[in-house]
């Protein structure tokens, strides 16, 4: 069981998170879609293994992984903070507008 949730962990979850920082979805119906691939994933696994399936999350916390949309959100926190605090994304100086020309 071990090998099948690594190999997972290596193959699939990147493509799932690839580009979480410039499109993560924020409408319930896109966010379900792509944490179903994941939800589809440990059920199977725990049929095929005989692990006891009560619900999601915490079958999720038993094989200790985080959901999808955990961890979109701590790659947003991540990016935000290397932009504002650590300084590691160089922003060009003109990103920053007025709330004058943003409100015309």
């Amino acid at each position: 069981m071990e090998s099948l949730i690594k190999s997972f962990l290596v193959y699939v979850r990147p493509i799932l998170e690839y580009g979480s920082v410039i499109f993560s979805p924020i409408g319930t119906v896109l966010i379900r879609r792509i944490e179903s691939v994941q939800k589809s994933f440990v059920y199977r696994c725990c049929t095929k293994f005989g692990v006891h399936y009560a619900s999601y999350f915490s079958t999720l916390e038993t094989l200790v992984l985080e959901s999808l949309e955990y961890r979109r959100l701590i790659t947003d926190m991540m990016f935000l903070y290397k932009c504002i605090v650590a300084k590691d994304i160089a922003c060009p100086s003109n990103l920053y507008l007025s709330l004058q020309t943003v409100l015309l």
